[in-house]
Formats: structure tokens, C-alpha cells, sequence
């Protein structure tokens, strides 16, 4: 009997321990699922705070911060495990399998993730919307300080900022120079036509003209109604003293416009299916593909099935129209945010598609961005 119980103690004994190191295996193994799982949701977190308040550089410098605090951002409670897959960093302090339980990232993979946008593909062109990266900042500096000192200072003044402008279209311009003084004639002194001729003839390559021209835009905003009307016809005349307009004169006559020109009242009537506008996709679609050189009847077939599945490319490829291209992106500014998302990554794939940006794809891309008001950031380009 003696026997029989202390047989039956150390069974419940040992079935206690076992039962024991199963629960602190369940434990751990828990632990370390709800980790993985917080670490994620924190790389999701980030991501999302970026994309909603578009201020990377704002959650970089907030993570940067909890890094070099002495205490960083540890809780001194006996709850502290209980929350802190809720908190904004790590909350508390782990020495074993400090990498597994951890239920934050390390805050440097955090920064990097955080303030870095590597645009190498469309979803990163268009998260990078509105956004501005360490990396971007660095680019900017260095082009930048490539540019001609006077161009550079003539963008920056209203009183010299049309000039300059029209000097970048005069330079691009395939007419000759008396050709593109008549066209202006009308509407500039011969002061300022003098001075348009001055700008066209400063060392700019192709790749600056658009960082001057946004550069240029507090200057143009200073402007008043009489100027700003003066210089957008003045550009308008310009642009077409060759009878054609280039990407860049589109892009550029874009940006004035929305810069100088009061916005026409927009129909409060929003567009909500791709169907009503499918003509217009495909003529957006097919003029950001030739301008790449990339376009090809099977390739805009399979581009277009993200809008309708019964599409047919037409017999020859579309011709840039600028006239058309306006009346185009007009019409599609008044789809919904919603279903301008997925036609901004068409075209963003479409041009990142080869590994190849050019400079036409750009322009293009960035006055698109303009009328359907997604604004590019500056990518780069090959020359």
C-alpha cells in the first residue's frame, strides 16, 4: 500500500514536471510567434504612418530619437510584457533569444525602412508620392550644384523667373531664334525677349531643365494675375513657334498653369468605373509606352486587361498630340482616387519596366502627375 502510493506520488510528480516544461515550451513557442508577428505589424505600422502623414523624414527622426535615448523606449512595470506589442518601440528588456522574442524590429532596419524609398519599381514610384527620402535629398543636393549659377538665381526671382523659363523652351525649341522672337514679339518688350535669349543661351542640359522649372515655383506663385497671364501666353506662343511640343514644353506649360491659371471649376460628377474613359487609358497608356520606346501591341493587350478584359490594341501606335494628351488627362482627372491609384502604377511600370528612365518617360510621367494631382517625385535618369 506504502508502495503503491508513493509509486502514484511520483508519477503525479512526474507528470507535473512534465507538464511544466510542456507549458514552458507552449510559452516560448508562443512568445516567439506573437514576436515574429509584432515585428511585422510594425514594418506595416511604419510603412502606413509614412504613406498617411508623407513626412519619412518625421518617422525616421521619431525612431532616431527612442535609438539614442539612455533608456530608449523600456517600460518599468510588471506588465510591461502585456503591452508591448502595443508600444512604439521596444518595451522591454530581453537577454536570451533577444532577436527571436524581440517584438520590434531593430531600429535601424526601422530608419532605413522608414526614411529610404529605393524607387526601382512602380509600387515604389507611387508609395514614394508626396514623400521626400534621404536618398532624394542627396540627389537634389548634387544636382543641384550642377546648376548654372545665373539660370539657377534667375528662377528663383519673380522678376526674372519668366524670362528664364522661356529661355529653357527657346533652347529646346527646333526654330530659329528670329523664328521664336517673332512669335513672342506680340507679347514681351524687347528688353525681355532680349533677356529670353540670354537664358537659351546658358550651358543647360536636357536632364536640369526640370529641377529649374520646380525650382521656379515660388517665383511663379509670386506673380501677379497680369504677369502670370502675360507669361503664360508669351510660352504658349513659344512653345509652338516650331509647330510641334515636346514632352518637356507639355510638362512645363502644365506646371505654369496650375501655378498661375485659377483651376477651372472641375465637374462635381466623379467617374467611377474605367469603362466610361477606357479610350482615354489607352491613348495615356500607349503615348508614356512609345515615349519609352518600349511599345508593343501584345505588351499594351496585357497592360489593359487591368482596366477591361475585351480591349484590342489599334492597327498603328498613337501619335503625341499635345492638344489630345490635355483633353485626355482633363477627363481622367475625374476619376476617383481610388481607381487613379492603379492607373498611376500602370504607368509607373510601364516606365521602369526596361530599368531604363528616360527623359521623355519623366517629363510625361510628371505632367500626368499634374493633372490627375499624384505629383512624381524626382527619379533618375538615364542619359
Amino acid at each position: 500500500s506504502n508502495n503503491n502510493g508513493g509509486q502514484l506520488i511520483l508519477f503525479l510528480m512526474a507528470m507535473s514536471i512534465a507538464l511544466i516544461i510542456v507549458g514552458y515550451v507552449g510559452v516560448f513557442f508562443g512568445r516567439l510567434i506573437k514576436a515574429a508577428i509584432s515585428r511585422q505589424r510594425e514594418y506595416l505600422a511604419d510603412a502606413a504612418a509614412v504613406q498617411y502623414s508623407r513626412d519619412s523624414m518625421g518617422i525616421a527622426n521619431a525612431l532616431y530619437k527612442i535609438k539614442t535615448n539612455g533608456k530608449h523606449s523600456l517600460l518599468d512595470s510588471s506588465h510591461a510584457e502585456d503591452m508591448s506589442h502595443m508600444c512604439f518601440g521596444q518595451a522591454i528588456q530581453i537577454k536570451a533569444f533577444s532577436g527571436m522574442l524581440a517584438t520590434h524590429p531593430p531600429i535601424d532596419d526601422r530608419i532605413q525602412g522608414a526614411g529610404t524609398d529605393a524607387v526601382n519599381s512602380s509600387e515604389a514610384v507611387i508609395a514614394s508620392v508626396g514623400t521626400m527620402s534621404p536618398e532624394q535629398v542627396t540627389k537634389a543636393v548634387e544636382v543641384h550644384e550642377r546648376l548654372d549659377e545665373d539660370m539657377l538665381q534667375a528662377c528663383r526671382n519673380p522678376d526674372t523667373v519668366g524670362s528664364a523659363l522661356l529661355g529653357l523652351i527657346a533652347q529646346g525649341n527646333n526654330a530659329q531664334w528670329s523664328d521664336q522672337a517673332k512669335a513672342i514679339a506680340d507679347h514681351l518688350d524687347s528688353e525681355t525677349i532680349a533677356m529670353v535669349k540670354t537664358f537659351s543661351e546658358l550651358d543647360v542640359v536636357a536632364e536640369q531643365r526640370l529641377p529649374l522649372t520646380e525650382i521656379s515655383i515660388p517665383a511663379i506663385k509670386r506673380l501677379d494675375q497680369e504677369q502670370g497671364k502675360q507669361l503664360l501666353t508669351a510660352a504658349s506662343h513659344l512653345i509652338l513657334a516650331d509647330q510641334t511640343i515636346s514632352s518637356f514644353e507639355f510638362f512645363l506649360y502644365a506646371l505654369l498653369r496650375k501655378h498661375i491659371r485659377k483651376s477651372a471649376k472641375q465637374s462635381s460628377k466623379s467617374i467611377t468605373s474605367y469603362r466610361k474613359v477606357i479610350d482615354e487609358i489607352a491613348y495615356l497608356v500607349s503615348i508614356i509606352a512609345v515615349a519609352g520606346g518600349g511599345y508593343d501591341a501584345a505588351r499594351m493587350k496585357q497592360l489593359m486587361t487591368s482596366f477591361t478584359s475585351d480591349w484590342q490594341p489599334p492597327s498603328a501606335q498613337p501619335a503625341f498630340s499635345a492638344k489630345k494628351l490635355d483633353e485626355t488627362l482633363k477627363h481622367l482627372n475625374q476619376l476617383t482616387p481610388l481607381l487613379k491609384r492603379p492607373l498611376m502604377l500602370t504607368l509607373a511600370d510601364i516606365v521602369v519596366h526596361d530599368g531604363h528612365l528616360k527623359q521623355t518617360e519623366l517629363e510625361l510621367l510628371r505632367a500626368t502627375g499634374i493633372y490627375l494631382e499624384c505629383p512624381i517625385p524626382p527619379l533618375t535618369v538615364e542619359n
